[in-house]
């Protein structure tokens, strides 16, 4: 039995709510600080706060902002849970991760803060009855001096089950995953990169309502999601058709935002804010079949008692086709016949590829132009933070009374797009061509490396069966090398995209695998898309390495020889040693050189 607490008023931001802006007053638990990401959330909500004239004006009220009911599990609650089950005696002991996870998940909260807890999910007036996601909020998380995009945890719950038991201890398993991803080998490395001291992080919780409505899937089964997510970036690292770097870019995902921040094949599509360009502009028929959306995620609107193991245990992917609200999907796709794409549904006895292109969006033939609400959000957070942003949120579509259709914008996250200080030469260096060993295009991160090492993987030995465990390799050479410090320092050259959640498109990693490395370098060939805009791409950026592409079929890994010697190799991963530091240096436009001097 599922246990539906609450009612879907879809009308009521919109027609029962006065003001367009509307931002629940957040609740506090347990004492101490609140961490990064609930000061962002705050800081985004204030913008649009001291701003709503302005966003109404703009928009002549028919877009409507919106932040979820939040509530604030302060750090005293972390600090509580690691004095009571000695877990500092654990975390010191440098286990490994999975090994002090399974210690945090053993552990236990007192009786008292269990009760707090246990009023937060079924309060009526202050608590949370909805599906929730439990996201982390560390004191580090989202400065301006590092994101840790993608490094702590995020658990998303139905919480649906009957039993108020259950449903409690699924909370305080997901609170316990957050704890221990403070001491997650990613963040551990993360805080190293950044000289973040060890000892000085805590963790809060921003407990949030999951934003969207109850959908079915044509074979009944419940889900949960809002009908579209986005995340938006103020700097376009790679921009095209004459649009700035500084007009920003969105990814964009039917359902839930997990297509939108990560490496996930046909999940999203990337728009750029400043001449926006649809994916049949970009592409021919052929590539756009490929690059298109086919998936969405929602949450599993079920009652089950299984405690949640990792951030997505109640995460579903499915094919967009599976949906049932056909008027829904229907908006949002296009047919292509041989005479082009159309927005008319098939031609009887005609064949028409079905692609989710997301045109009505992006050139505001519905939603009231969404992509210049995203434009302008841009524009505002960047006035309010000082700086480049990066910024996450969803957005419904309600059919008012009268028939129009107002847009609903959930606020989710808003942090610092990290760039930092890029150290760019104005003009590449003129160097002798035997001494090249690369020229780069469209390279960012930061323009000036030097390292005495390569870690390379063959072309030849990467597929999707493979992907995992190449991903295994790199971390222990990555480990290894981490050991020689400043001189361990290399160049990792891979096949398609780092961190890829699909394993035919790239290796499959997180940031522990990769931070020694003074860059990446990804090998892209046919419809292969490179990282961009996804919480990886942003750790990398963020944590001054820099990411360039190179296309496979110019990379000579027979030059290496000349350079270098190899020293190592296992599976398919080689390891070379330069006798002479490489030095890696990028121009202002992003050209980039790899050079022995």
């Amino acid at each position: 039995m599922i246990l539906v607490r609450f009612k879907d008023y879809p009308h009521k931001i919109v027609n029962e709510i006065k003001s367009s802006v509307r931002v629940p007053a957040f609740n506090y638990y347990f004492g101490g600080r609140e961490g990064g990401k609930v000061a962002g959330l705050k800081d985004f909500a204030a913008a649009l706060e001291g701003n709503q004239h302005r966003l109404e004006k703009e928009f002549d009220r028919n877009v409507y902002f919106a932040c979820p009911k939040t509530s604030v599990l302060q750090t005293s609650l972390f600090e509580s849970y690691m004095d009571k089950n000695d877990l500092w005696k654990e975390v010191e002991k440098r286990l490994p991760e999975k090994e002090l996870e399974a210690k945090f998940l053993r552990g236990s909260f007192t009786d008292k803060e269990r009760e707090t807890l246990k009023f937060i999910l079924n309060d009526l007036n202050s608590g949370h009855i909805r599906p929730i996601v439990v996201r982390s909020s560390s004191l580090n998380e989202d400065a301006e001096r590092a994101s840790f995009a993608g490094i702590y945890r995020s658990v998303l719950l139905p919480n649906c089950h009957p039993d108020d038991e259950v449903r409690l201890r699924q909370f305080e398993t997901a609170i316990k995953l957050v704890f221990a991803s403070v001491f997650s080998d990613a963040a551990i490395k993360y805080r190293q990169r950044k000289n973040i001291p060890e000892g000085s992080e805590r963790m809060a919780i921003a407990l949030q309502n999951m934003v969207g409505r109850l959908w079915k899937l044509k074979d009944g089964s419940p889900i949960y999601h809002p009908e579209l997510s986005f995340a938006a970036f103020s700097y376009n690292d790679y921009p095209i058709g004459g649009a700035s770097p500084k007009e920003g870019v969105a990814r964009i995902a039917f359902g839930l935002g997990e297509g939108v921040v990560e490496n996930d094949a046909q999940t999203a599509v990337k728009v750029q804010l400043g001449r926006p360009l649809t994916i049949y502009e970009m592409y021919d028929a052929k590539q756009a079949a490929k690059v298109a959306p086919r998936y969405f995620y929602a949450l599993e609107f079920k009652a089950d008692e299984k405690m949640p193991a990792k951030e997505d245990s109640y995460l579903l992917k499915l094919p967009i086709e599976k949906h049932e609200n056909e008027d829904m999907i229907s908006r949002h796709r296009m047919f292509y016949y041989e005479d082009g794409f159309h927005y008319y549904p098939p031609r009887e006895n005609s064949f028409a590829i079905g692609l989710f292109t997301f045109t009505n969006v992006i050139k505001g033939k519905f939603g009231n132009n969404l992509i210049k609400v995203i434009a302008f959000l841009n524009r505002l957070l960047q006035e309010y933070f000082g700086v480049y942003v990066d910024f996450e949120g969803a957005v419904d579509f309600i059919k008012r009374p009268d028939g129009n259709v107002a847009t609903v914008i959930y606020v989710l996250q808003a942090r610092p797009q990290v760039r930092g200080d890029l150290a760019r030469v104005k003009k590449l260096p003129t160097i002798d061509e035997s001494k090249v060993l690369m020229k780069l295009q469209g390279v960012i991160g930061k323009g000036r490396q030097e390292f005495g090492h390569l870690i390379l993987v063959k072309r030849e030995e990467f597929n999707h069966k493979t992907s995992y465990k190449l991903g295994q390799i790199i971390r222990e050479m990555n480990s290894s090398l981490s050991l020689l410090e400043e001189e361990g320092k290399y160049l990792l050259v891979v096949p398609g995209r780092i961190g890829s959640r699909d394993p035919s498109l790239g290796i499959q990693c997180d940031f522990s695998h990769i931070n020694h490395a003074v860059g990446i370098i990804e090998l892209i060939e046919g419809d292969w898309v490179p990282s961009q805009g996804t919480h990886m791409f942003e750790a990398i950026v963020g944590a001054g390495m820099t990411l360039g592409h190179y296309r496979t079929e110019k990379f000579d890994a027979g030059k290496l020889e000349k350079f270098g010697e190899l020293v190592h190799e296992k599976e398919g991963v080689l390891h070379y040693v330069f006798g002479k530091p490489m030095n890696l240096t990028v121009d202002e436009d992003g050209n980039g050189i790899i050079y022995q001097s």
